[in-house]
C-alpha cells in the first residue's frame, strides 16, 4: 500500500510530464514535411479574410482583402533565419497558410492571387544573390521545378542589401535605396546569380536561399538563427525569444487532398480567366476592377484602393 505522500508525489510527477509533453512540439518541417493537407481547411480558415474565386483553369483561388499596394513576401512581414533556411514570418492572421503553402500569381484584373498548395515550406520563393544584393520573388503556380533557375516578370523581384533582409518595414528600405530600388531591377537581375540551394525531404523541396554565413559576411553583422517550431494555434507567425512559431495543418490521412472537400461557402465564379503571370506595372494608378466590384456589393471589403507611388521610380542615373 502506498502512502498519501507517495501518491501526491506520483501525481505531481505525472502532472509535470503531461504539461511538458504539451509544451514540446517538433520542428515544423520535420513534423509534417511532404504530407498532404485537406483543402477544406483552407476554404474555412481564409474565408473571413478575403474572397474565394473559382477559375476554370486553376480551380479555387483566393484574393486577400488588403490594400492594392500589397506584395506577397514583402508586406507586413520579414525573413528570419531558422534551421530550415530563410523563413518568412508574417503578421497577417492568414499568413500561416498563404506564405507556407501554395503559390502566388499576379493578374491586372484581380491583383495578387493565392493558389492553394498542399506541402509546407518556410517560404515558396526563388532567390538571387551577388554578395551586395539579395533578392527574392514569389513562385508562380506555373513553375516547373528544376532547382536551377526561375523566370517570372521582372517586377516580381525585390532586391536589397543583405543587412536589411531580417529587418522590418521593407517598403521604406526598398523604395529609398538608390542602387537596389525597383527602377534598377533589370540591371540587378543581370549581375546577380540564381541561388539553387534547396532544402526539404522526399518530394517536398524548396529554395532555402542564401546561407546564414553568406548573409552575415555580407552584412558584417551578427545574424540570429531561430528555432522553428509548430504553433498550436492558427494565426500570425510569432517570434518568441529564439523561436519562430508557425501554425501547420495536420496531414490529411487518406489518399488525395480534395476528394472530400466541399466548395467554399462563399465564392465568386471568375469573371475573367486567370492566365499566365503578369507584371505589376500595368495600370498601376487604377484600382483592380474585380476588387472594386467586390467592394460595391460586400461591406466586408473595407480596404479601398491605395497606391501612392508607381512600382517603378525614375531615378536620375
Amino acid at each position: 500500500m502506498f502512502s498519501k505522500h507517495s501518491n501526491r508525489l506520483r501525481f505531481s510527477v505525472f502532472s509535470f510530464l503531461l504539461l511538458f509533453s504539451l509544451l514540446i512540439t517538433p520542428p515544423a518541417s520535420q513534423a509534417q514535411s511532404g504530407q498532404n493537407v485537406n483543402s477544406q481547411e483552407f476554404f474555412n480558415a481564409l474565408s473571413p479574410y478575403g474572397q474565394w474565386i473559382n477559375d476554370t483553369r486553376l480551380g479555387f483561388v483566393w484574393l486577400p482583402n488588403v490594400n492594392d499596394d500589397f506584395r506577397p513576401y514583402f508586406t507586413n512581414g520579414r525573413w528570419v533565419m531558422t534551421q530550415d533556411g530563410n523563413t518568412w514570418v508574417s503578421g497577417y492572421a492568414w499568413g500561416w497558410a498563404c506564405f507556407h503553402y501554395g503559390r502566388w500569381t499576379y493578374n491586372d484584373y484581380y491583383g495578387w492571387i493565392w493558389v492553394p498548395g498542399y506541402e509546407w515550406g518556410p517560404g515558396w520563393v526563388a532567390w538571387r544573390w551577388d554578395d551586395k544584393l539579395c533578392g527574392w520573388a514569389p513562385l508562380s503556380p506555373a513553375t516547373d521545378w528544376t532547382g536551377s533557375d526561375y523566370t517570372c516578370p521582372e517586377d516580381w523581384w525585390v532586391f536589397m542589401h543583405p543587412k536589411y533582409l531580417t529587418r522590418d518595414h521593407y517598403r521604406n528600405i526598398w523604395r529609398n535605396d538608390y542602387m537596389d530600388g525597383p527602377s534598377h531591377t533589370h540591371k540587378v537581375i543581370e549581375k546577380s546569380h540564381f541561388v539553387a540551394t534547396t532544402s526539404g525531404s522526399g518530394n517536398t523541396l524548396y529554395y532555402s536561399g542564401p546561407s546564414a554565413a553568406d548573409i552575415q559576411q555580407a552584412g558584417k553583422e551578427h545574424l540570429a538563427v531561430y528555432h522553428l517550431i509548430t504553433s498550436a494555434s492558427r494565426g500570425a507567425d510569432l517570434i518568441h525569444g529564439n523561436t519562430v512559431c508557425v501554425y501547420q495543418l495536420l496531414p490529411y490521412i487518406t489518399a488525395g487532398h480534395s476528394e472530400t472537400a466541399q466548395e467554399p461557402a462563399d465564392y465568386e465564379p471568375a469573371p475573367q480567366r486567370i492566365v499566365r503571370p503578369q507584371d505589376i506595372t500595368k495600370n498601376w494608378n487604377k484600382p483592380r476592377p474585380f476588387k472594386e466590384e467586390l467592394q460595391s456589393k460586400n461591406p466586408k471589403w473595407k480596404y479601398h484602393f491605395i497606391r501612392d507611388n508607381p512600382p517603378y521610380f525614375n531615378y536620375p542615373v
